[in-house]
This record gives structure tokens, sequence and C-alpha cells, in this order.
């Protein structure tokens, strides 16, 4: 394999193990406040995950080749992050009941 297709799949898998682990961590603080903040932050992370993964995946089996790969997970990893940016922004009272 080549240094740099091999440096690129260490990175990404880096990425999307960190992303998934921060939605689970995400998903659960949601779970435990109901603060919608963190429902939206977890979605987020997930995006960046799936994204990731779908990339990876594709150029793993040879269905995509390393431009799209990468194409995928940037514009994954571009949305999610957009959506990570709205949640530190969303501010919606909890409801007690």
């Amino acid at each position: 394999m080549d240094p740099i297709i091999a440096a690129v799949v260490m990175a990404k898998t880096t990425i999307v193990a960190c992303a998934a682990v921060l939605a689970i961590l995400g998903f659960r603080a949601y779970r435990r406040r109901r603060a919608p903040a963190m429902r939206t932050l977890a979605l987020g992370f997930a995006v960046i995950t799936v994204a990731g993964l779908l990339a990876g995946v594709g150029f793993q089996v040879s269905v995509l080749d390393f431009e799209a790969s990468i194409a995928i997970q940037s514009v994954g990893t571009a949305i999610g992050a957009l959506v990570v940016t709205y949640s530190l922004f969303e501010d919606r009272p909890l409801t007690v009941g």
C-alpha cells in the first residue's frame, strides 16, 4: 500500500473511532438530561461516523476510488461539523414533568 494512502487510512480510522465514541457519549448525556442540544451534538458526530464508515468501506472493497472516498468523508465531516456547531447554539428550555 502506498504510504500516503496508509497514512490517510490511519487518520480516517482514528477520526471515525473518536466520532463514534463522542456520538455515544452525547446520546447518553441526552438520555440522562433530556437536553436537546446533546441529542443534536450526538447526531452531528453520528453523521461524521457514518460518512467515514461509508467512505472507508467503499474504498476497501474497491467500490470507490481514493479520491471519491476522500470526497465522501470530507462532505460528511463538513455536514457533521455544521450540526455540531448548531448544537452549541441550540438553546431550548428543558420541560419538567
